[in-house]
């Protein structure tokens, strides 16, 4: 449905967008996650026809739109704000796009309900913007994008102006609108628990450049590198050195020092620098090592933190290499004040090379 093609965009000195090559699918919900100043909106705002590229080409099933202005692509956009007219009701606001097009009244009224209904919003004609509550408004928005049938959606933001607990409720209704409407969809945000759970597929954007494009489950269990890593919120990203490989299995030392770590070897790279990583909800802590097992590291802990789900428990190995290991069911926690000597036990398999 959208292909772009070594799109790239300046502004004076900056690179927004470098080169970018891109293939989205009819139907697909689509994330460009990264951090601010990734370029994700502007390469949002290229697809949308707001900016003109520097150079490479956009398509739209197979068309070349790139010098198509953007009222003339048959997109629709839903800004961060909603962006909703504050003297008109909600009936003409999703109705408005249709009514500078020329449709008949008759037919807008039908269109106008059926998309009302679709984000559950029947008998709200009639209501102001500013007698909703902002995932209300939220809704309207969306309505008013799908009122005019566009071939592609583009979410900006989408949530981000929202209450946590209103922004959870709001990501599983645009899934199931998206589901229910087919329209291939493209949103750009910051928050990666935001793309995982709404995206078929992510882009991970930084630089103005795309450093992994891969599903949600893939992209968080094989980053491709530690800025992805990093940027997904995994704790226990080290840099290390591989100083060993023996039996299917590789030794790496965390930056140069320290007790080493043991890894599968999955055929990644020779030996010599690397980054690796293991989830702090794979680590336990043990009463004793077990002979003939791998990665018992000796710590003590640093600081023990309720969070709700879990506790988060932080234990320093040495050599300034910090350990954060999540209990989740609160039976490691006994006892464990600061300055306690622990052992946590890691299954080799949980060591993650990238």
């Amino acid at each position: 449905m959208v292909r772009l093609q070594g799109l790239s965009k300046n502004f004076g000195a900056t690179v927004a967008v470098d080169r970018v090559d891109l293939e989205i699918a009819r139907g697909e919900l689509f994330g460009l996650l990264g951090p601010s100043g990734s370029g994700k909106s502007t390469l949002l705002g290229l697809i949308a026809g707001f900016h003109e590229p520097d150079s490479g080409v956009v398509f739209i099933e197979d068309k070349d739109v790139t010098a198509v202005p953007a009222h003339r692509r048959n997109l629709a956009m839903m800004f961060q704000n909603y962006a909703l007219f504050p003297h008109l009701n909600v009936f003409d606001n999703v109705g408005f796009g249709l009514k500078m097009k020329g449709v008949p009244r008759k037919i807008i009224q039908e269109k106008v309900k059926e998309a009302l209904s679709i984000v559950r919003l029947e008998g709200y004609e009639n209501r102001w913007p500013h007698q909703l509550s902002g995932g209300q408004q939220q809704r309207v928005g969306l309505a008013r994008a799908l009122v005019v049938d566009p071939k592609v959606l583009l979410l900006d933001e989408p949530l981000s102006a929202l209450d946590k607990g209103l922004r959870d409720e709001m990501r599983m209704e645009i899934k199931e609108i998206q589901r229910k409407s087919g329209i291939t969809t493209i949103f750009v945000t910051h928050d990666q628990n935001e793309a995982l759970s709404l995206s078929d597929r992510v882009a991970i954007m930084d630089g103005g450049k795309i450093i992994q494009i891969d599903s949600p489950r893939q992209i968080h269990s094989r980053p491709k590198n530690s800025f992805v890593a990093r940027f997904l919120g995994l704790q226990n990203v080290f840099s290390g050195k591989i100083v060993r490989r023996e039996g299917g299995l590789v030794w790496v030392v965390p930056s140069g020092r320290g007790q080493p770590w043991v890894a599968q070897d999955r055929g990644l790279m020779e030996q010599g620098e690397c980054t690796f990583y293991v989830r702090p909800e794979r680590i336990r802590i043990v009463d004793q090592p077990r002979e003939g097992s791998q990665n018992y590291l000796y710590g003590v802990v640093k600081e023990t933190t309720y969070q709700g789900v879990y506790n988060e428990i932080r234990i320093e190995l040495g050599e300034g290499v910090h350990l954060m290991v999540y209990d989740m069911t609160e039976t490691q926690v006994v006892g464990l004040d600061p300055g306690t000597r622990v052992i946590t036990h890691i299954d080799p398999k949980d060591v993650v090379i990238i």
